[in-house]
């Protein structure tokens, strides 16, 4: 079972072993949003799992990526979220 988290800037989503599933994200309708995944507990100095990327705020709707549990990235040492631009937005990140 994924267990969800909502974020509204950068954060330390769990520390040690885990597996993400994937990550939703709503926008304000104004701010492009800048998401980076990261295998760390704490900051950006570990390794980028899902690399950065813009997101349309224009699109009005849910945007992310979703691996699914079959496809879930290994994370070894924990998953650091982050965000930049996001203004009245937030992240669902998914974990197992």
């Amino acid at each position: 079972m994924a267990v969800k988290h909502k974020i509204a800037a950068s954060a330390s989503i769990k520390t040690g072993y885990t597996k993400l599933v994937g990550f939703l994200l709503s926008t304000d309708g104004a701010n492009d949003p800048v998401v980076t995944v990261y295998d760390d507990a704490a900051n950006t100095a570990g390794t980028e799992v899902v690399p950065t990327n813009t997101y349309d705020a224009s699109a009005l709707g849910l945007n992310g990526a979703w691996f699914g549990h079959e496809g879930a990235i290994e994370c070894q040492v924990g998953v650091y979220v982050e965000v930049t631009n996001l203004g009245t937005g937030y992240v669902l990140v998914f974990v197992n």
